[in-house]
C-alpha cells in the first residue's frame, strides 16, 4: 500500500499501473526520460472498473 509522503521507483522497462479509487485522491508525478525514438511510455491495456474492483490474486 502507497501512503502520503511515499515515493515509488520503477527500473526503465519495468511494468507497472496505478489507479485511485472513488474515495481516494491521487496526484501522480512522473519524471521519466525518453527512448532514442523519443517515446516516453509503453501504454498497457485499460483495465476496465470490474476488473479494478477485483481483489489481487
Amino acid at each position: 500500500m502507497i501512503r502520503p509522503g511515499d515515493r515509488v521507483f520503477f527500473e526503465p522497462g519495468e511494468e507497472h499501473w496505478h489507479g485511485a479509487a472513488p474515495n481516494r485522491f491521487m496526484t501522480h508525478l512522473a519524471m521519466l526520460e525518453v527512448d532514442d525514438q523519443g517515446n516516453a511510455a509503453i501504454w498497457g491495456e485499460h483495465v476496465t472498473d470490474d476488473e479494478y474492483g477485483q481483489q489481487p490474486g
